[in-house]
C-alpha cells in the first residue's frame, strides 16, 4: 500500500443502547407513511444516494 495515496476516513454510526432513549416524533399533518408490500430496490437506492450524499454515504453504492 502506498501511504502517500492513503486517505484516512472517519465513519460514524448511530447507536441506541437503551430503548428508553427513543424519542417518538410526530409527523406533519399532511404526511403519510405507507408500508409497501413489494420491495423496491431502486427506490431504496435513490433514498440511500439522496439522503446520504451530504454525509458521503458511499460504502454500499457498489452493491447490486
Amino acid at each position: 500500500m502506498n501511504v502517500k495515496n492513503f486517505e484516512q476516513k472517519k465513519i460514524w454510526y448511530l447507536e441506541m443502547l437503551n430503548p428508553k432513549e427513543f424519542l417518538e416524533a410526530s409527523l406533519p399533518k399532511d404526511a403519510l407513511v405507507v408500508k409497501l408490500e413489494i420491495p423496491l430496490p431502486d427506490l431504496n437506492r435513490f433514498f440511500y444516494e439522496e439522503v446520504g450524499k451530504l454525509w458521503r454515504w458511499t460504502e454500499r453504492l457498489q452493491w447490486s
